[in-house]
């Protein structure tokens, strides 16, 4: 990445820099945060990113906003990571993903989520699977598990499901999260887990 010099990882950049450094001239970003530190922070470093101006950045919660910028001018968008901080963000995913699929339903939803102990983290891939079957829409459905030690309170797999995923994706998964499960797995309880399912219109 460009944040850091060949071959060493010094700075590991969030999803807001990783988008930031992939937008064409034509596309726009928009960012939320809630806590005034971290939009502060957020604020700050955005404007050092020579994409500054093509990215916007509100105080506000995004499930409530999210329904109100769908769909896009261009007809053409991603929606990406919840936080999950409040454990009632998971039934606010599942309404928002049902209003914004029906606003903009070509739309791209890539949502991430932390493979942990709570019934709501271990439901969301099956109620998002029949969110996306009630619009007809297609799905790719990826995990990677890099530890199993139970007694241990850390993250050690999360997940992404992906509503109308690039054809491709799937390919580039398929070669990918072979190589991460090694590079990255930490005992031999490290997995990943590849699915999808393609709608028939």
């Amino acid at each position: 990445m460009a944040e850091n010099a060949e071959d060493q990882l010094n700075t590991y950049p969030g999803s807001p820099f990783i988008l930031a450094r992939l937008l064409r001239p034509q596309d726009r970003l928009k960012l939320f945060e809630l806590r005034p530190k971290e939009i502060d922070i957020l604020r700050h470093n955005i404007s050092e990113l020579k994409q500054s101006k093509q990215i916007d950045i509100y105080a506000e919660n995004s499930f409530n906003r999210l329904k109100g910028l769908l769909p896009p001018p261009s007809r053409r968008g991603l929606v990406i990571d919840p936080s999950y901080e409040d454990k009632q963000d998971y039934r606010y995913l599942e309404v928002a993903m049902e209003e914004a699929l029906q606003r903009f339903a070509t739309g791209c939803y890539a949502i991430w989520y932390p493979v942990i102990s709570r019934r709501e983290s271990a439901a969301l891939p099956d109620r998002l699977k029949k969110i996306a079957a009630i619009h007809k829409r297609s799905w790719l459905h990826a995990e990677l598990r890099v530890e199993n030690s139970p007694g241990k309170h850390r993250l050690q797999a999360s997940g992404m499901f992906i509503i109308n995923p690039p054809w491709t994706l799937e390919k580039h998964l398929a070669q990918a999260l072979p190589l991460l499960t090694k590079a990255l797995g930490m005992n031999a309880g490290s997995q990943f887990l590849l699915k999808s399912f393609e709608a028939k219109n």
